[in-house]
C-alpha cells in the first residue's frame, strides 16, 4: 500500500507544480477597477510582491478595455491584508490604496485612460 501512495504522489506532483503560473504565485491582493459611466467593473488578483505590473496585463482584455485602451473611474481593494499597500500610477493617475483607504476615484471622477499605468502591491 505504501508503494501505491508514493506512486500516486509521484504522478500528481508534476501536474500540481506545472499548474502554477510563473510570477503569479504566493499571496495576492484583489483590486477592482470600475468605470462608473459605463457600469463596468472587474476584479483582478495582483501579486503582493511589490513589483510593478502593467494595468494592461491584467485589465487589457476586460470589459474596461475599448479600442486597445483601458478606461476606469475608480479603484477598490476587495481582498487584502491589513498591511497591504497598492499603488496605481501612470501619466493620468497616481493613487494609493491600503487598509484604511480601500476605495478611491482615480482622478476625481472622470474616466481615466490607464493604458500606460502600472500597479504594484506589497505587504500582503
Amino acid at each position: 500500500m505504501r508503494h501505491i501512495n508514493l506512486t500516486l504522489f509521484g504522478l500528481t506532483l508534476p501536474f500540481v507544480s506545472a499548474s502554477a503560473e510563473p510570477g503569479r504565485t504566493g499571496r495576492t491582493v484583489t483590486i477592482q477597477l470600475a468605470n462608473d459611466q459605463s457600469g463596468a467593473n472587474i476584479n483582478e488578483a495582483i501579486p503582493g510582491n511589490g513589483k510593478k505590473y502593467g494595468v494592461r496585463d491584467y485589465w487589457g482584455h476586460s470589459v474596461l478595455s475599448e479600442g486597445g485602451r483601458i478606461y476606469a473611474t475608480s479603484a477598490q481593494l476587495t481582498a487584502f491584508q491589513q498591511s497591504t499597500v497598492c499603488i496605481i500610477e501612470g501619466s493620468h493617475v497616481d493613487t494609493q490604496l491600503d487598509s484604511r483607504k480601500t476605495w478611491t476615484f482615480l482622478a476625481g471622477g472622470p474616466v481615466v485612460d490607464l493604458s500606460d499605468a502600472t500597479v504594484s502591491c506589497r505587504g500582503s
